[in-house]
């Protein structure tokens, strides 16, 4: 996906790019998942239409969000390495409580878009699987296990006959089954998002790069904003001193037959992850056309994978 975005959707057609002089309360530079939710939420919060404009450089979704897996899961990932269980002894269980319901609702928040905006995303609702190779990969997985417990949440533990019923392959000894993940097609569900905000009388404005901002003011090729408050929503793939550089690499296989699905113990769409991911990959789901995706995580790896 480093130079071809893997996802397709042609059925989309970009907006026009900004021309001329334009006034907003809000001005968000960026066109993936987090401006267009943030257009959206500004929304919710009772702001004008008229008042909110989205302004991304290229096309949306082509960026991070279209360059993403598309695996959405309520999950702690604003820290490196930080499960629940450590979560939970850092910041006390009642913080820990809070921030697990806010990730779920932000999950829920987003079916409630595709839902809404009647996105057609190949959004597929599939169990969370946190898979263990070897014992000390089980500990850590039965240690969030017991801190998802002291939040009020009952995961299963799968071992044996049970594991081996719910994934398909040989390399794991253990396994904790979560209730909440949801697949997607990123890029059909962000250029859907846009479309929906359109809709909606949100000005989103595509192939205009932002040149420079003066007080309150920014400067396009074609045209600028004066606006109250400006928010940069940029993807990992601009270069901005405050923007940290991750590179990951995804695998995807060709489209899989139904038979061989279902020997994978995948044909119910489950979604997972690798507890001991510099061996294997990080995690992985099943595409909407039937292809498996491998995602590696933050470890690079070759080009071609046998």
């Amino acid at each position: 996906m480093k130079y071809e975005v893997f996802w397709k959707n042609p059925g989309y057609k970009p907006s026009k790019p900004l021309k001329g002089i334009t006034e907003t309360d809000f001005l968000i530079v960026g066109g993936g998942i987090s401006g267009l939710s943030l257009a959206h939420f500004l929304l919710a919060q009772g702001v004008s239409k008229k008042r909110i404009v989205v302004v991304e450089s290229g096309v949306v979704g082509l960026g991070s969000t279209g360059r993403s897996a598309g695996i959405l899961i309520p999950e702690i990932e604003t820290e490196s390495n930080v499960g629940w269980d450590t979560f939970l002894v850092r910041y006390g269980l009642t913080l820990a409580k809070r921030y697990r319901k806010a990730y779920r609702g932000a999950l829920h928040a987003i079916e409630k878009v595709i839902e809404d905006g009647e996105i057609s995303c190949d959004a597929k609702k599939g169990d969370f699987l946190i898979l263990a190779r070897d014992e000390e990969a089980r500990e850590r997985v039965e240690s969030d296990i017991r801190a998802r417990r002291l939040m009020g949440e009952r995961p299963q533990r799968l071992r044996g006959m049970s594991l081996a019923n719910e994934f398909g392959s040989p390399g794991f000894i253990f396994a904790e089954r979560d209730v909440e993940a949801l697949a997607v097609n990123p890029l059909a569900l962000v250029q859907g998002f846009a479309e929906y905000l359109r809709r909606r009388g949100v000005a989103v404005y595509e192939q205009s790069p932002l040149l420079s901002t003066y007080g309150h003011t920014a400067r396009f090729e074609n045209g600028a904003v004066h606006f109250k408050k400006i928010i940069y929503a940029r993807g990992v793939g601009e270069a901005h001193r405050d923007l940290h550089k991750y590179v990951t690499t995804i695998a995807v296989t060709e489209p899989l037959a139904k038979a061989d699905l279902e020997e994978l113990k995948l044909a119910d769409l489950d979604l997972f992850i690798d507890e001991e991911g510099t061996r294997s990959f990080h995690y992985g789901k099943v595409t909407g056309d039937g292809r498996l995706l491998l995602g590696y995580g933050d470890v690079r790896v070759a080009t071609r994978i046998a």
